[in-house]
């Protein structure tokens, strides 16, 4: 049987029709992150059955191998940081601080995975999210907006010449 070579094109427009709006984007990526408990419980049954030999133990849930989980365990990172940032109001602060309790955990995981090659991806993608974009969102926080009320030392100049 030969390879089907639309493939690739067939996924890219399939994923075209379904993302039309931001607000389908975020839907999609959080019915990603919904999925992952599965995985997740497993591999508290994982590292539960390799405690005895952990030297050797390579974390990989429901995966074939180590390396497979650590992409899958990759991608959840990104999205969860993607949640994280996103200024869609679809994403409730407690959906936001329950993505943010999630991090550390996948990141424990993928430690365990024992894949260096995620690992440094992982670290330029924390990187990148703390150099470009924490610090974007923790400006917006500080310089919204908001009038003073009336009579308040906002009235007056700060400094006279």
């Amino acid at each position: 049987a030969g390879t089907n070579a639309g493939a690739p094109l067939d996924g890219f427009l399939t994923a075209v029709h379904i993302l039309r709006s931001s607000r389908d984007l975020t839907r999609f990526v959080l019915v990603v992150l919904g999925s992952s408990p599965p995985p997740t419980l497993h591999a508290f049954m994982d590292i539960a059955h390799g405690l005895s030999d952990f030297s050797d133990f390579r974390l990989q849930s429901t995966f074939p191998h180590p390396n497979i989980h650590a992409l899958y365990l990759e991608l959840l990172l990104g999205l969860a940081l993607y949640v994280r940032a996103s200024r869609a109001g679809d994403v409730s602060q407690r959906i936001r601080l329950l993505v943010t309790f999630y991090i550390p955990l996948l990141a424990v995981f993928l430690l365990h995975t024992k894949t260096g090659s995620a690992w440094r991806v992982c670290g330029v993608m924390f990187l990148v999210y703390a150099i470009s974009i924490e610090p974007l969102n923790s400006v917006a926080k500080r310089c919204r907006f908001e009038p003073a009320p009336a009579g308040t030392a906002a009235d007056r100049p700060a400094f006279a010449l």
